[in-house]
């Protein structure tokens, strides 16, 4: 049996019946429908007088204004930006180049008018390997009896210490990210430790003070992409790099990096020593982009390279350098070019030493 729903009674006397209240011969109109409307977006208004199109046009035309100087500010940036790479040296056409390597350190001749002549206290040591780059030179204190040792030793045991723990000290300078300050600050306080205990050990081994071996430091690593740099004393450290001059043309132009390294009075410098202050060391490092060479030498090479203050660089080392990068700069080159007669009119007669990278 079905199940069905009642429907709900209807009450006749709640059912309204409305009257028709249309007037003779009127016609009855339909209800009025009232459709959505729809929203100024998605829909059109065309203007319907002048002046509306007149401002219409205007609005246009101050659109066209906005996009034609928006253009023109995209453009005069690119353009600029244009500007600016041509007169960049692309990393990779120099970091690709192969380095050269060359040093030496002879005896000024002043240290040959004593009898019996006094030793060189200048050393010097350059190397240029398949992953990185050194310089190192030191110049022996005149006032300590044994400094020659002192530099000697300083030079070649630096240089093993960056040969060892290059790839566990050293790596950043291979990497793209610029090595930070606290890292560069460690390494110069790696060499100044190492410096001081090679000159402890050679006090303890010869039974002599340390300041018998005083002498100053310059080192120079270069990685494959950066380069770091340490300089203590006087002496000199200069760089080169491939620049373009006002002509769009490419120039070798010649810098110096730290302080000269004087002291409080003339002809005075600091050493590698007990008392060595952290104000004293420099050190730094810089991108490989565009450096083409990097020199170190001892006071008695800048006397003739570099003026006092280091902010003249003579263009000769720049010379040498275009001769090392072609293979051409040998070790006697550089024994020739300090005695000869141009290079030593007007020179104290002091040691001079140089080791030089190029590419």
């Amino acid at each position: 049996m079905n199940n069905i729903t009642p429907l709900p009674a209807i009450n006749d006397n709640k059912v309204e019946v409305q009257e028709n209240n249309l007037q003779p011969n009127e016609e009855q109109k339909p209800p009025q429908v009232h459709l959505p409307q729809e929203s100024a977006e998605s829909t059109i208004t065309e203007p319907t007088s002048t002046q509306e199109k007149l401002e219409k046009l205007k609005a246009i035309k101050e659109k066209e204004k906005a996009l034609a100087e928006e253009k023109a500010k995209l453009e005069q940036e690119i353009n600029q930006r244009n500007s600016q790479k041509e007169h960049e040296i692309p990393p990779l056409v120099l970091n690709n180049r192969k380095w050269f390597a060359e040093y030496e350190a002879v005896v000024g001749l002043k240290h040959r008018k004593p009898l019996p002549p006094g030793p060189g206290q200048d050393a010097a040591f350059a190397s240029a390997e398949e992953q990185f780059s050194v310089i190192v030179t030191a110049d022996g204190a005149g006032s300590s009896i044994v400094s020659d040792i002192g530099s000697q030793r300083v030079v070649s045991g630096i240089y093993r210490l960056i040969h060892t723990l290059y790839r566990s000290q050293f790596a950043q300078l291979d990497e793209e990210i610029e090595v930070n300050k606290e890292i560069v600050q460690r390494w110069a306080l790696i060499l100044t430790k190492h410096a001081k205990g090679i000159l402890e050990d050679l006090s303890n081994e010869y039974r002599r003070e340390i300041k018998d071996f005083r002498c100053t430091l310059l080192v120079g690593v270069v990685g494959k992409i950066q380069t770091f740099w340490f300089k203590v004393g006087d002496g000199a450290i200069i760089k080169e790099t491939l620049e373009k001059n006002q002509n769009n043309e490419p120039e070798y132009q010649l810098s110096t990096l730290g302080e000269v390294g004087k002291g409080e009075h003339a002809n005075e410098t600091v050493f590698i020593s007990e008392s060595l202050s952290p104000e004293d060391v420099y050190y730094g490092s810089f991108f490989n982009n565009n450096l083409t060479a990097l020199f170190a030498m001892s006071d008695g090479a800048a006397f003739k390279f570099m003026s006092n203050d280091g902010r003249r660089v003579a263009p000769k080392l720049s010379k040498l350098a275009e001769a090392l990068r072609n293979n051409e700069l040998k070790r006697y080159d550089l024994t020739k070019l300090f005695y000869s007669e141009p290079f030593l009119e007007g020179h104290d007669g002091d040691d001079c030493s140089i080791a030089l990278i190029a590419r």
